[in-house]
């Protein structure tokens, strides 16, 4: 499975496109694999830039994942905590 997603927004199940902002925009696409486990086997960002952005600009994006929260949490996969909450009917 393929799908996509405007980085500003949780990834869809559906796959779809969303376009939250006018240019530069980055898009995510990401794979899911076969396995048992489902799981996103991998992402691929696409960053859009005006034309005739500076060249010191462009030379400066790679940078800027290094301060991308998703980025970062995928380099160091956060603690899962999960709780049970029980409730009397």
């Amino acid at each position: 499975m393929t799908a996509s997603s405007n980085v500003d927004r949780a990834l869809p199940a559906d796959g779809s496109v969303v376009a939250l902002r006018e240019l530069p925009a980055a898009t995510a696409e990401y794979r899911t694999g076969a396995d048992p486990q489902r799981r996103v086997t991998d992402v691929r960002l696409e960053v859009t830039v005006p034309a005739g952005l500076a060249e010191h600009r462009k030379t400066a994006l790679p940078a800027v994942r290094q301060h991308c929260t998703v980025h970062n949490t995928l380099r160091r996969a956060p603690e899962i905590i999960a709780e049970l909450d029980e409730v009397e009917s």
